[in-house]
């Protein structure tokens, strides 16, 4: 099995960051997230090139990452990603998924007993996955 793509590590100060990309590509047409605004108007606002998030037909490209974070001798985890074997038929990307997150941690000389801190932005579901767990009636 690949291990999912990693960036870095991007040191400063003494701190040490990855990116780890658990998927990504079009996520939805762009009047979802910019009701009223055209493909130009977004494009002119976007980054350029590499960096551009807007496909050439107007979709948005997303990611669901995962970061980890190496400072003052502690390691956290910020968001959770999506996680694996959920059902989510209106998402293919992310529906009964089975990614290798602890072979690629471990590829970082990682291991999920290290981690110190979890850190979540926000409770959507692509940022807590590894923070839930199966309950009777689904996760918690």
């Amino acid at each position: 099995m690949d291990l999912l793509k990693v960036f870095g590590p991007h040191c400063w100060d003494g701190a040490e960051l990855w990116r780890i990309v658990e998927w990504e590509g079009e996520a939805m047409a762009h009047p979802v997230l910019f009701p009223g605004r055209t493909t130009r108007e977004i494009r002119r606002v976007s980054p350029p090139g590499v960096g551009a998030r807007l496909t050439e037909t107007g979709m948005i490209i997303s990611s669901t990452q995962i970061f980890l974070l190496r400072f003052g001798g502690r390691l956290s985890v910020i968001d959770a990603g999506s996680s694996n074997g959920k059902t989510r038929p209106d998402e293919p990307y992310w529906d009964h998924q089975n990614l290798p997150y602890e072979q690629t941690l471990a590829s970082l000389g990682v291991r999920l007993e290290d981690v110190d801190f979890v850190f979540l932005s926000h409770l959507h579901h692509d940022h807590v996955g590894w923070a839930t767990t199966a309950a009777e009636r689904g996760w918690a």
